[in-house]
């Protein structure tokens, strides 16, 4: 017997959602339709956003067990009067929440705790200016330190009370293609052994010739404004990009 498919589709997720089918549970996968008697598994800390045939997108974060009929239910409470920029910025902010979400769950973020925010670890940089963020609400002194990765040579080693320094890449000597890793620390020079730091990759020429393809890809194939933006929001996220700029920029 054929699978019974529906009008709705998986667009984006985080965590460890399942899909489930008879006697059959796989993780969802995105861009897949949803089969009329499967039921989208959502454990805690995990959020998936589905469209419908008008491309309407529905966030779920609540932990349960959603059918079609369940989702339908969901689909009424929108209503058309609610398909303002705000809805689809606010699903815009949960898909970027919940990435840093599955992010910090990795070994990494539990060893540098919430001090280092961004350039998140992985992060491809595609700004000249890159503006590095950490926590430090009682303004502390303490130094940004870059490292060459394959020679672990200190770049740059900036005192800051702030909580935010923008340097331009260029001026450290920073090179297109090659990764480095960051960290803030109390002391001048070297930190001591054991120390975790972040890794960001200076985007090259060849990444940006790609990555703005798919942007165009998104603007040529997206069938409404907001879609668009949904659209290219996800290509940020599914490419590591940073920074994301504002929904309203996308």
């Amino acid at each position: 017997m054929i699978a019974q498919q529906t009008e709705y589709k998986i667009f984006y997720y985080s965590g460890s959602p399942l899909m489930k089918l008879k006697s059959k549970s796989e993780a969802i996968k995105r861009d897949v339709i949803i089969d009329a008697g499967a039921t989208i598994s959502i454990p805690q800390n995990a959020y998936v956003v589905i469209t419908n045939k008008d491309e309407v997108p529905l966030g779920i974060s609540k932990p349960g067990e959603y059918g079609i009929k369940e989702i339908e239910s969901l689909y009424k409470n929108i209503g058309d009067n609610n398909l303002t920029e705000e809805f689809f910025e606010y699903i815009a902010g949960n898909m970027i929440r919940g990435d840093e979400v599955e992010r910090k769950s990795g070994g990494v973020y539990r060893a540098v705790g919430d001090l280092m925010i961004n350039p998140y670890d992985s992060a491809t940089v595609i700004s000249s200016d890159i503006t590095f963020e950490w926590s430090n609400p009682n303004q502390r002194k303490m130094y940004l330190k870059i490292f060459d990765i394959d020679t672990w040579d200190l770049l740059a080693d900036i005192p800051s009370t702030d909580s935010v320094y923008t340097l331009n890449a260029g001026e450290k000597g920073l090179i297109e293609g090659k990764e480095y890793a960051w960290v803030m620390a109390p002391i001048e020079g070297i930190p001591q052994d054991g120390t975790e730091l972040l890794i960001f990759k200076i985007a090259d020429k060849e990444y940006l010739k790609s990555f703005n393809k798919q942007l165009k890809d998104a603007d040529k194939n997206a069938t409404s404004d907001q879609m668009r933006k949904m659209m290219k929001l996800r290509i940020y996220i599914d490419n590591n990009v940073f920074p994301i700029p504002p929904y309203s920029e996308l």
